[in-house]
Order: structure tokens, then sequence, then C-alpha cells
């Protein structure tokens, strides 16, 4: 038997479905009149897909196409919101690709800036930041290396992090999660970031839970618009004449939601090229997750803190 419907209710339908878009691409317009805050776009955003869901419940296809948009929605970081806060901050695709093209183009004039995290300082050489943020604290720690950025480098500043504020934070912790992109110097293949973390493990005796975001997916990782982004508006148009105005100008980023930044200066050397063989990776007790173990992974520690650990 065939249920599909006239054309004129598909027609309305379809009219229908698309009024919802155009009412939500009304509630995020920033230009509307009157301006709202990002506490304000976010309410009201979520009580029409509150809205909208029940008032489609009786019409299967409506249904579904609700619980679409409204899972799309729900998959947003709401911080992105915080635009409708801050005159000039970009609110599109296209306007956040131009403001990092200024910021580039920026930070070449006044700095010789090589690429995204490097930094050469004319006579002193190369400044890498490597950052760490804490989701609980709101708090980062960035360490401004003058070498490599290897994965070696990555994990001395994740070994920093922890005894300078990790530790003191977390006194009963067992077990340390660490979520990093799938490339660069904490890349998802990279051997020596797996025998740096065990070595790491090993001295604190914390397990060590790693998962890796899909490649292509870093600009969802939180640290990105937590952090790195505040930090590049605090530093912008600022000449980066020395390792030291670096260190001092990540270390006086704050935000109005409470960012606190600590850095440092890591003045050791990490040679590329370092080889780890098979028989090093076996000796190590890496367990691949049976999700995606080549993303996500656990490392026990030989001689663990306390507790249960990653089995």
């Amino acid at each position: 038997m065939n249920h599909r419907l006239p054309f004129a209710a598909q027609a309305e339908r379809y009219r229908r479905q698309r009024q919802w878009l155009i009412d939500l691409e009304h509630l995020l317009d920033p230009e509307r009149d009157p301006p709202k805050a990002s506490a304000g776009v976010t309410q009201a955003v979520d009580q029409y897909l509150v809205d909208l869901v029940t008032r489609s419940t009786h019409d299967a296809e409506d249904q579904q196409v609700a619980d679409h948009i409204t899972q799309i929605f729900r998959s947003f970081w709401w911080g992105l919101f915080t635009c409708y806060d801050v005159e000039g901050l970009p609110r599109t695709n296209n306007e956040l690709e131009r403001f990092i093209r200024q910021i580039k183009m920026g930070h070449r004039r006044v700095s010789g800036r090589k690429n995204v995290h490097d930094f050469i300082i004319r006579k002193l050489g190369k400044a890498t930041p490597y950052g760490i943020y804490d989701l609980a604290h709101n708090t980062g720690w960035v360490s401004v290396g003058v070498d490599h950025d290897t994965a070696a480098f990555a994990v001395e500043s994740i070994r920093r992090w922890w005894h300078t504020m990790g530790r003191p934070l977390y006194q009963k912790a067992a077990q340390l999660l660490i979520t990093a992109d799938s490339g660069g110097s904490n890349g998802a293949r990279i051997r020596l970031g797996k025998v740096e973390l065990q070595k790491l493990a090993n001295e604190t005796g914390l397990g060590i839970a790693v998962c890796h975001l899909p490649p292509g997916t870093s600009k969802w990782n939180k640290i990105e618009h937590r952090l790195f982004s505040f930090i590049s508006q605090n530093w912008r148009g600022k000449p980066l004449t020395s390792l030291g105005v670096i260190v001092s100008l990540i270390a006086a980023t704050t935000t109005r939601a409470g960012l606190k930044v600590h850095s440092d200066l890591n003045t050791n050397a990490y040679p590329t090229g370092v080889k780890v063989s098979k028989a090093e990776m076996a000796d190590g007790r890496l367990r691949p997750d049976k999700f995606h173990g080549d993303w996500n992974y656990g490392i026990r520690p030989d001689n663990p803190k306390r507790g249960k650990v990653i089995p």
C-alpha cells in the first residue's frame, strides 16, 4: 500500500521544515535587533529546539528531521557563542579564516614567524610553544622550547605541567587522561611519544590513557578554542622580540571566565630523527583500546601509584 502524501501536502511539509532553519538562522544572526549576549542566544536556541521536538511528534518525518537538527545543534560547543559578547570577534567560518590570516601576517611582520607554532626570534633562534589545558580548572600550561618540536619535547611539557600544576591539584590521582591531536609532535603514530609516555608513567606511578582526535578534527580540540585563541589575542600586534617577552605574554593571558596560564622556558635540546625499534615498543606496557586502538590506548606504569590503573 502506498502511503505517499499528495504533492501539496509534501510541499507544505518541506516549507514547514525550511522555516525551522530560517527561524534558527534568525536566532543566530549577530546583527539581529535587539542584539543578545551569548547566554541569551544559547537560551533562545535551546528553547526553540525543545519546542520544535515537542510540536513535531505528530508526524514521523517531521520528528525525524527535528531530531536530526537538534542533534546537530547539540553537538556545538556552546562556548563558541561567546562571539556575541566580544565586538569584532569572528562569527562565521569565512570571518574566522580572514581573522587567522590577519594574525599570521601580523606575526610574520613583527617576529619573523615561520609557521603556526614556531617563531623565529632574530639573534635568539627558534621558540616553539607546547600547551596543556586543564578542562576541570580552566588553567593552561605552555612550555616554550628553543629546539625542535619533537615527541620528547611534548612529553617533557606534560611532565613539567604535572609536577608544577597537576600534582598539587590532583593529589589522589591514580590515572591521567590525555586528549591530543593525531598529528604533530603528539601524533598517534609516533613511537617516540609512546616510549616517552611510558617513562612518565613509570616516574609518576600514574596510569596514562591517551585519546587522539581523529585526523582532520583538530578544530574541535578544546585547547585551540579555550587557550591558544586567547593567547593569540593577547599578544596580537606586540613585537615578539625575545624569549622572555613570549613567556611573559603567554603567562599574562586571562579571560572573563577565569583562565589562568603558566608558562616556562625549556632550553633543552630535542634532536630529530630518533628511532624507536619494535623491541623497545614491545618492552612497554601499552594496551590498545577495543575502540580504534590506533587512536585510543592506555599505558600502565611498572609500579602503580595506588589503586586500580588502566587495565
